[in-house]
């Protein structure tokens, strides 16, 4: 079955339950973003190689546009990386940080509003360990990548 939604078609092949091929220009940007991100999942040593094959093949399929996105990409810094593979490794441990981060943020609203601390000293505490914790796991992803983490 096809179906025209604009830019994009959307095409269900038979028999092959609830997965669809998207084609056009929308479906080959989300593609392309998906291969972009694969690309910052790997190792940090394999990033350039990988984003050069990428964009190889992108010019061999005649989207030099897309080719000339990708080659314009920038190798991560180390703590960037580390920090990415967190993210990707460490999701609860990095929604915990965001999450103390906004209890700390209404704290202090409160605290400046004539509130009481003690919520503000709590959510503070809270802040720190959870990034502690991924300090810690950061420090864990570099040794396990041959990298040695610094203070």
């Amino acid at each position: 079955m096809v179906r025209n939604l604009g830019r994009n078609t959307e095409v269900f092949l038979p028999d092959s339950g609830a997965e669809k091929l998207c084609i056009g220009k929308m479906g080959a940007m989300a593609t392309l973003d998906r291969e972009i991100d694969r690309l910052y999942a790997l190792p940090l040593e394999e990033f350039t190689a990988g984003r050069n094959a990428l964009a190889r093949r992108l010019k061999s399929d005649g989207d030099n546009e897309a080719a000339e996105r990708v080659a314009a990409l920038a190798k991560p810094s180390l703590p960037v990386w580390a920090i990415n593979q967190l993210a990707r490794q460490e999701n609860a441990k990095m929604r915990t940080l965001l999450d103390a981060g906004a209890r700390l943020r209404k704290s202090q609203e409160r605290a400046l509003s004539g509130g009481g601390s003690d919520a503000l000293r709590t959510a503070q505490a809270d802040e720190r360990e959870a990034i502690r914790d991924l300090v810690e796991r950061a420090g864990v992803i570099l040794k396990e990548a041959g990298r040695t983490p610094s203070r």
